[in-house]
């Protein structure tokens, strides 16, 4: 296994703290492999605010949604932009779940520099999509990406 990170800059403690409390429970029921993804728990480590970092669709829009990308070309559905959504919140803890790589740690090493540093199970690496997701939806920017 191959010890990988993300860094981000804290602009605000207390969504760090929030972070670090979801980071320790998806680690925790990781390694048991117990994630439920429907968990309305997952909710309670975000604010208000911070939930609308996500993309929460309604039946039509998710119909409307799919009617758009079965009408796009195969090879232009990954660049264009009017498929480009914020991460569904449910989707971003399936991803986690999923994910081929143990959580390690979440912790400040600096006053307003972050650190989740993860293991990858393979190698080459590129999946790191939804932790990098993970961070920016608690409102912080990724400044280094050691994959």
């Amino acid at each position: 296994m191959l010890k990988l990170y993300i860094e981000f800059k804290v602009n605000k403690l207390e969504n760090f703290e929030r972070l670090q409390k979801m980071f320790h429970s998806l680690k925790e029921l990781k390694e048991i492999n117990s994630i439920d993804h429907k968990d309305s728990r997952w909710k309670s480590f975000y604010s208000e605010e911070l939930l609308k970092n996500f993309w929460w669709p309604t039946d039509d829009e998710l119909i409307k949604y799919w009617r758009l990308y079965e009408s796009i070309p195969a090879e232009e559905r990954h660049t264009d932009d009017r498929l480009i959504r914020p991460w569904c919140f449910v989707s971003l803890i399936e991803t986690i779940a999923n994910g081929e790589y143990d959580l390690n740690t979440c912790e400040l090493i600096k006053n307003d520099v972050g650190r989740l540093e993860f293991m990858t199970w393979s190698w080459p690496y590129k999946g790191t999509g939804s932790l990098k997701a993970l961070v920016k939806s608690f409102g912080f920017e990724i400044i280094k990406n050691e994959v």
